[in-house]
């Protein structure tokens, strides 16, 4: 053999060898998808986030993964964006370990029984409770409403992911407003600012005068009490799409948890009409009608309806694949089983036992219906199949025959309406059985 030879036969060994170690390496990197495989490095847990406010965006093109890591499921968010990429992999140990408040979001929309979930998990002694503060922007903040502004959206997310770090620096609109609603008789709907101070402004012998006699709600107070409590829970219905909740979801500092309250559209759309459209209801008296028709729903309206139903469905799609963050509960299943379903709720939220004080408001608000459309004292189970006495089988049938209401209606286990008669039928149920999932595995 001559030298040439020999130098040949070695370049291509070690040519050869080469290859193979490349081929062995490359077997090392974790491969989510097809379409990642040539990306060296993979950013979990996306974004990193400054002491003061957050960033709402979140690129589209990101995608749910569910990984393990030493035997421990997790649910991330995947990018290919070049930022995302140059950071390299978290640190999965320290990932686990980093976080230091317990956030849980009830991610619902209006006239779904909201305030009413809301308040079993505030009458917890562990929960630091804000009931909807879109609500006060809306009215306060003198900008576009929060639904018809994604700037403003932007905004109300920012804020609340501020709140769930107990940072409620420059909300000085948020905490003016708090103040208006105290001196309303209203500040039970953040039940830890009750008794701090705040009890003059609910004595008669200050009406009539300004909310600034009042002890002042300040950021400060609120970061304290808030810092006081295990959880921190957040309803709002300003939020439909839960990709806008992408940015707390993989928040390290918070141990973030969806609730995502659904209910049959059937009944949403009645408790709609009997709460915010005066003007049907006003209809309906003259032409001395009890019971709402296909006629008293506009196209507008069955479109929104059928969007809600659209909704629904893509957020539990994409909640579900989101390992241990995000639970579904329908509100026919809190209504008919209101013990066991707070019981199933607090097990799985991490709220532990229910205390005697959760039973006995339960029973207090379940029972007997009083008050107003917005009270959360209800006879439960008659409540939650009511619309069946309040509609006719054609309206019924009407919403069943939209798109994205029926599979709405299959998917969750409600039962379609499919004879005039089956309406007054006490012996049956358009419930269905408890929903079952298998969230939270």
């Amino acid at each position: 053999m001559t030298l040439s030879a020999k130098y040949t036969t070695w370049i291509i060994l070690l040519i050869v060898v080469g290859l193979m170690l490349c081929i062995m390496s490359l077997e090392k990197t974790p491969v989510a998808y097809p379409q990642f495989r040539r990306f060296k490095s993979y950013h979990v847990a996306v974004d990193h986030f400054s002491p003061t406010l957050h960033n709402v965006a979140v690129p589209m093109h990101r995608i749910f993964l569910n990984k393990k890591h030493n035997g421990i499921k997790e649910h991330v968010l995947l990018t290919k964006t070049s930022s995302d990429l140059n950071t390299g992999v978290l640190d999965w140990k320290k990932q686990m370990t980093s976080k230091t408040y317990k956030g849980i979001h009830i991610l619902a929309t209006g006239r779904s029984g909201s305030s009413f979930l809301g308040q079993i998990l505030a009458n917890s002694g562990r929960v630091f409770y804000m009931f909807e503060p879109g609500r006060l922007l809306d009215k306060y903040g003198n900008r576009p409403n929060i639904q018809n502004s994604y700037e403003q959206l932007h905004r109300y997310v920012n804020m609340i992911t501020s709140m769930y770090h107990c940072r409620f620096e420059n909300m000085e609109v948020y905490l003016n407003a708090l103040m208006k609603l105290s001196y309303e008789n209203q500040i039970d709907q953040i039940p830890e600012l009750a008794g701090l101070g705040l009890d003059v402004c609910n004595t008669k012998k200050h009406a009539g005068r300004s909310h600034n006699g009042c002890s002042p709600i300040t950021s400060e107070l609120m970061t304290k009490i808030c810092k006081n409590k295990e959880f921190i829970v957040i309803k709002t219905i300003r939020i439909s799409d839960i990709m806008n909740l992408t940015q707390l979801v993989n928040d390290n500092e918070v141990d973030f948890k969806i609730i995502h309250l659904i209910r049959d559209p059937r009944g949403m759309i009645l408790s709609k009409l009997k709460a915010w459209f005066i003007d049907v209801k006003t209809k309906m008296k003259v032409e001395h009608r009890h019971v709402f028709d296909v006629q008293d729903l506009s196209p507008g309206m069955y479109s929104a309806l059928d969007h809600w139903c659209k909704v629904w469905i893509k957020d539990a799609s994409i909640g579900q694949q989101m390992v241990s963050k995000y639970m579904t509960v329908r509100y026919e299943d809190i209504s008919m089983m209101p013990l066991m379903s707070t019981r199933e709720i607090y097990d799985k939220l991490g709220l532990g036992e229910v205390s005697e004080h959760v039973v006995n408001w339960l029973n207090e608000h379940t029972r007997e219906s009083r008050g107003d459309e917005y009270s959360v004292s209800r006879n439960s189970k008659l409540n939650a199949e009511k619309w069946r006495r309040d509609m006719t089988y054609m309206l019924a049938k009407r919403i069943q025959e939209l798109e994205k209401c029926g599979k709405f209606l299959d998917r969750f286990g409600y039962i379609k309406v499919k004879r005039p008669q089956d309406l007054t039928n006490a012996s049956l149920s358009f419930s269905g059985k408890k929903y079952q999932h298998n969230e939270y595995n």
